[in-house]
Formats: C-alpha cells, sequence, structure tokens
C-alpha cells in the first residue's frame, strides 16, 4: 500500500520575501526607463506639432506670398487676433476660423458666447504634450469691450519677434513675426536654415530651474488691457532667454514670459524657417540665440 505524503509544496514565508524584493528591485529598475520613454515620446510629439505649424506657415504663405502677421492691429494697445488665427484653414481647422473670420475686432467677439465658446477650444496641434498645463490660460487674459478679461485656449508655442527687444514696423522687428508683419522668404536673408520661425513656452514649470511663472501664449490672440506688453500673448524675444528663472520687474511673471522655455530637460524645441526643428539648449550662447532669432543680421549662424 502507497502511503501518500501530508506535505504541502509551496513558498515559504522567506521564499516569499526574496520574490517580494526581487520584484521591487525590478520595477525600481524599470519604472525610470518607463517615465523616460514616455517622456521621449511626448518630447516628440511636440516636435512634430513644431514641423506641422512650419508647414502650415508655409501653405500660408504659398497662398498670400508672406507669412502670416504676427497680430493684426485692430485696437491700438489692446486684445487683438494673432497668428494662431491666421493659420487655422491650414491646420485643419477651417469651422472655427469661419466661426471668428469677420471683420469685427477681438474685444467685439468676445462678448458673443459661441465665439468665446470656440476660442475657448483646445487644438492638439497648438499644445505640447510635456507641459501639464490646464487647457485654458489662466494668466494671460485678454479683454472683451466690456472690460472683461477671459480665459481662453493655451497654446505652448509663440512665433519669432527678434533677437533683441519689442519693436513694431517700421521700426524694425528683426524676426519673422510683428504687429501687421508681412515677412516674405526673401526677407530671411541669413537664410531659412540659419532662422528661427517659433518655438515653445511653458506655462509655470521650467525643467531643471525653480518654479517660474512663464504664461505660456494664447491660441489665437495678444493683448490684455492696454498695460504692458501685450506681444508677449504670441511672440517671443531672443534677449529674454532660454529657460529663464529670473524674475521680471518684481511682477508675477518671469523673464521667460517674453522668452522661451519648455517641460523638457535642459531646454526647449524650436522649428526653423525650413520646417527643421531643433533642440536649443538653455545654456546656448545669449549672442548666438540672437543671431538664430534675426532673419538678417548678416550672422548666418547654424544652430548648435
Amino acid at each position: 500500500m502507497v502511503q501518500l505524503s501530508s506535505r504541502r509544496h509551496g513558498f515559504t514565508f522567506v521564499e516569499l520575501q526574496v520574490v517580494i524584493a526581487v520584484l521591487a528591485v525590478l520595477v525600481a529598475l524599470l519604472l525610470p526607463a518607463v517615465q523616460q520613454t514616455r517622456a521621449a515620446a511626448r518630447r516628440l510629439q511636440c516636435q512634430d506639432h513644431l514641423h506641422n505649424i512650419a508647414i502650415a506657415m508655409y501653405d500660408y504663405e504659398s497662398v498670400y506670398k508672406t507669412f502670416p502677421p504676427g497680430w493684426v492691429n485692430q485696437v491700438d494697445g489692446h486684445s487683438n487676433f494673432a497668428w494662431g488665427r491666421s493659420l487655422l484653414p491650414f491646420v485643419e481647422q477651417a469651422p472655427l476660423y469661419e466661426l471668428i473670420r469677420d471683420d469685427d475686432p477681438l474685444p467685439k467677439q468676445l462678448l458673443d458666447p459661441q465665439k468665446l465658446r470656440g476660442m475657448q477650444t483646445q487644438l492638439d496641434i497648438y499644445r505640447c504634450p510635456n507641459d501639464p498645463s490646464t487647457p485654458l490660460n489662466r494668466i494671460n487674459l485678454p479683454t472683451d469691450s466690456n472690460g472683461q478679461t477671459h480665459e481662453l485656449a493655451l497654446t505652448n508655442y509663440v512665433g519669432n519677434h527678434g533677437g533683441g527687444d519689442w519693436a513694431d514696423p517700421p521700426r524694425g522687428y528683426t524676426g519673422i513675426f510683428a504687429m501687421n508683419s508681412r515677412t516674405r522668404i526673401r526677407d530671411i536673408t541669413d537664410g531659412t536654415s540659419n532662422t528661427v520661425m517659433c518655438g515653445e513656452r511653458s506655462l509655470e514649470a521650467v525643467a531643471g530651474r525653480p518654479k517660474s511663472t512663464c504664461g505660456a501664449s494664447v491660441m489665437l490672440t495678444v493683448g490684455g488691457d492696454g498695460e504692458g506688453t501685450i506681444e508677449r500673448f504670441a511672440l517671443a524675444i531672443g534677449s529674454a532667454g532660454i529657460n529663464s528663472a529670473e524674475q521680471l520687474d518684481g511682477q508675477e511673471l518671469g523673464v521667460c514670459s517674453e522668452g522661451q522655455s519648455s517641460a523638457h530637460a535642459g531646454g526647449t524645441q524650436v522649428a526653423l524657417s525650413d520646417g527643421k526643428v531643433s533642440f536649443l539648449s538653455e545654456e546656448i550662447d545669449p549672442v548666438l540665440l540672437r543671431n538664430l532669432m534675426d532673419r538678417g543680421d548678416g550672422n548666418p549662424v547654424r544652430v548648435p
């Protein structure tokens, strides 16, 4: 007669602890790799958005023989429509463009509930998925005809106004976009591969630096209530640097609210005027950055 063993097979408590410890080590090793993979994927998606915006700029140029104006000055010193609206038909957003394309200035259109909802609609192509900000820009607030401010759709992309300070035609902006600008390809005398067209700006966090409010950008507009620099709603200047953590004249906004910034570690991405997307280090030489943002200063430097 065969006697069956009453011994049970399974993990002892010590063995179970060893298995748990091994799994914990594996998770600890894999988690950073997973996070890095996700960050790289978001960065590539952001790069793709910048590239598509550059293509849309050229589509606009092929129709109108000029790049879109930085913004159209319908109300002096106040809220106006910017290049983001001009580009809507060329980024597959014709219905939104038709909704807000009439000649009424932005402050008047903000009084229309249907148009306001349209201007609060987030568009993926205008957002960098690496910036964990809200759909609406709560920092840069355009103003309607009654003096009421509104949160409109946020974008992480700003046009290049030039390497120096703010200047409007005919005083001589040096980038691609300004008030009522009509920059042509032939105006980029330093070469399209040597000149920035547009870049990134985060809402608040600057990767690897102390928290600084950068304000991102407003998808379709510039301007507020006539105070301060209205251009920064949609444009950037090279003199403000990249990922700057400095404060701007003691205000809540940092210097980065006039420059470029991102949630990518170490710098920001830009679309050059030939459509190529490159990464600029936050440690870039300030003179080199200004040269890259000036379309015709006689210093045709290349992205390092």
